[in-house]
């Protein structure tokens, strides 16, 4: 039985439906999953984390190369049935709960493909943590935003955030039509490396924040403006020249390092 087919039988057989609000769209590409499987490189030792794993199809793959799964699922009509499949499966540690609030277990590698509308959340939490590795789905668009170069137009606050915490790339680009029911939108299959744990990071995190609401505006007049926002005091002065005249979304991740010592970094 094809995954599509798989997938729409489950559905029928608990009398549900794909909640749009939960934006579930069900991975039903064969190719798509054993991708991720292989680009994460599993072997029996790996503990694995699996968010969102819906009705497992991804989880039934994951089980068979991994040492454990660690799989978080906020639905409880997708944790009914993941019990039905799995209940016997000692390698499969299940949570029933909000990623962003869960307390997680030690896990090494992170395989998952997200509901999009945590895209932002979930690659802050994650890189929070400690791990090897992350081969995740995510929608086409972030997934170029999250990679976006200082100076192009896709450049943001999380492409500085994650370039300073993290390496990356998109490995490929996935079709609506691998998903059931299909989504509006291409989604990426990519691959996440943290990078050491800086010892400024929150600093950092804290720059971000000021400035890039402003991320057209020159440095100096978006530090000023995210202060006043902020209620706190900063000495433009004592701007690095180099980078004072740039614009915000010119400003490279080691730029904007720079700047945490006036936040006490």
């Amino acid at each position: 039985m094809s995954f599509l087919s798989e997938t729409r039988e489950i559905l029928r057989r608990y009398s549900l439906r794909p909640e749009k609000k939960l934006g579930q769209n069900f991975l039903v590409n064969e190719r798509i999953i054993e991708m991720e499987a292989r680009e994460a490189q599993l072997n029996s030792r790996d503990v694995v984390l699996e968010v969102g794993p819906g009705i497992g199809t991804l989880t039934q793959e994951l089980l068979k190369k991994a040492g454990r799964v660690v799989a978080v699922e906020k639905s409880g009509a997708m944790v009914d049935i993941l019990r039905d499949r799995f209940g016997d499966e000692e390698k499969l540690h299940l949570i029933h709960g909000d990623f962003t609030k869960v307390e997680l277990p030690h896990f090494d590698k992170v395989i998952s493909n997200i509901p999009y509308s945590i895209s932002s959340s979930f690659i802050f939490k994650i890189l929070s943590l400690d791990f090897e590795k992350a081969v995740i789905i995510l929608q086409y668009e972030f997934a170029r935003r999250l990679f976006a170069k200082p100076g192009t137009g896709d450049y943001s606050r999380i492409s500085a955030a994650f370039s300073f915490l993290a390496n990356g790339k998109i490995i490929s680009k996935v079709s609506p039509s691998a998903f059931y029911p299909p989504p509006r939108v291409y989604s990426a299959v990519v691959e996440i490396y943290p990078k050491e744990k800086p010892l400024n990071k929150d600093n950092y995190l804290r720059i971000l924040n000021l400035i890039f609401p402003y991320r057209r505006k020159r440095l100096k007049k978006a530090l000023k403006l995210g202060a006043e926002r902020e209620g706190i005091g900063i000495n433009l002065e004592d701007i690095p020249e180099a980078s004072s005249e740039k614009r915000v979304f010119q400003l490279t991740p080691e730029e904007i390092a720079e700047l945490t010592g006036m936040l006490g970094g």
